[in-house]
């Protein structure tokens, strides 16, 4: 029903990132949004996270983060800050 008032009206798809966000738009809640966001600002990876799910759940949160990490080198740094010190070490150089 929502894709069919706001999406699909439109005379063509522009793309699945525009999807997203207006689906997130419409129904995150702003407490949510707060969360997610304050979520992925104290990310950080668990003692026995492998680096693969800590960058899968870094990805998933960061679509939430806002302007946070719009340069490439904000998300670098903040992606390597999250990491275990001794593996931040070898990743991020």
């Amino acid at each position: 029903m929502w894709w069919h008032a706001t999406i699909a009206a439109e005379e063509e798809f522009e793309s699945w990132d525009v999807f997203k966000t207006k689906l997130y738009e419409q129904y995150f809640p702003p407490a949510m949004k707060k969360w997610l966001r304050k979520e992925f600002m104290n990310l950080r990876q668990g003692a026995d996270e492998t680096v693969i799910r800590y960058r899968d759940r870094y990805g998933y949160l960061r679509q939430f983060a806002g302007d946070l990490v719009k340069e490439d080198a904000n998300d670098v740094y903040h992606f390597g800050d999250g990491l275990m010190p001794d593996i931040e070490f070898y990743v991020v150089g």
